[in-house]
């Protein structure tokens, strides 16, 4: 009786072990159907692959300069600021010389009977200001075509 109990159990193991070569057989036949469809598809994409990874070099060297071209701007920022400054300053000087020929004129014109003259500054100011935005304008279009 125990050896029938154990040839019956050994027919069971061989019979699950015939299952499981039939599922992985199966499973192998997929796979191989799937490995014929990807050499199909493998030339396409590597031509792909290919000019994704060119792409990916131009990103890279547009990154690049764009990297240097925010480095120009901000040094173009601090010349700016810089002649902002300057122009400021001589503004200023101006002003004082202007005002001491105006004082001395006007001191003149009351003498002769004549009205004073007024100096429209906010005029120069604009203008001073546009220039030195226009320089800016200029730079950072130049350098794009850089």
């Amino acid at each position: 009786m125990k050896e029938i109990e154990e040839k019956s159990k050994k027919i069971r193991v061989l019979e699950e072990l015939r299952e499981e070569i039939e599922e992985k057989e199966k499973e192998i036949c997929g796979f191989r159907h799937k490995l014929e469809e990807l050499q199909r598809v493998v030339p396409e994409k590597g031509s792909i692959l290919e000019e994704m990874l060119n792409l990916e070099e131009a990103l890279r060297e547009s990154e690049e300069k764009t990297r240097s071209m925010e480095s120009n701007i901000l040094k173009l920022q601090e010349k700016v600021k810089e002649a902002e400054t300057v122009i400021k300053s001589l503004k200023e000087k101006a002003d004082e010389a202007v005002n001491e020929a105006l004082s001395g004129m006007d001191n003149e014109a009351e003498a002769k009977g004549l009205n004073g003259l007024k100096l429209q500054w906010p005029v120069a100011a604009a203008s001073t200001g546009a220039i030195a935005i226009a320089t800016v304008v200029i730079f950072v279009c130049y350098g794009k075509h850089t």
